[in-house]
């Protein structure tokens, strides 16, 4: 008898187990709307009130299919003194995710619409809207980008807010400061 118990306990461990599994999936593709083939996009852009991009450089890469979406924000020549007393930048990363809660993505007709979740899950999202264009079979083209509500990262854990605006044209850019690539320092014997 008490052998029964154990397989049966076994078997509805497997079965919550199994579940649980599923519903974290069917929950996952809840973030994820509208969305029937992939969706792979690169766009660069700059604070809202600099045109000449002295304030930094920041690109943007959107992939989305069915399954998920994750966005990355590259940041670039956000000039500032370094250890060593120098003007220089360090390129960051920030990434997010549908299916860690933290990027909630919806295609309705030709606009993508993405919420940010960059502190918590049930944080005020930055909103990510871009227009597209899917007449071109081998890939999909940006019509329009706006990027709205997202932190300054100067100024963490501030509440101040940046708004991104495309880029006018693809474009080149002598950077303002040279990359600071903090390393390691060995004694020497």
């Amino acid at each position: 008898m008490l052998k029964i118990s154990k397989y049966i306990g076994i078997v509805f461990l497997f079965i919550a187990i199994f579940c649980n599994i599923k519903f974290a999936f069917a929950e996952d593709n809840s973030k994820v709307r509208g969305i029937e083939r992939p969706i792979f996009l690169t766009i660069a852009a700059s604070n809202k009130d600099d045109d000449k991009l002295d304030h930094g450089i920041y690109i943007f890469n959107i992939h989305c299919a069915s399954d998920g979406c994750s966005l990355e924000r590259i940041s670039m020549n956000e000039c500032v003194n370094d250890k060593n007393g120098s003007l220089s930048f360090t390129p960051t990363v920030d990434s997010w995710v549908s299916w860690a809660g933290s990027l909630e993505a919806n295609l309705n007709d030709n606009v993508l619409e993405l919420d940010v979740f960059e502190r918590t899950p049930h944080s005020s999202p930055a909103k990510i809207k871009l227009e597209l264009d899917f007449s071109n079979t081998q890939s999909v083209q940006i019509k329009s980008f706006k990027a709205t509500g997202f932190f300054n990262s100067k100024k963490w854990p501030g509440t101040d807010r940046v708004e991104f605006v495309p880029l006018p044209g693809d474009q080149t850019k002598q950077l303002n400061c040279p990359v600071f690539l903090p390393g390691i320092t060995s004694e020497k014997k």
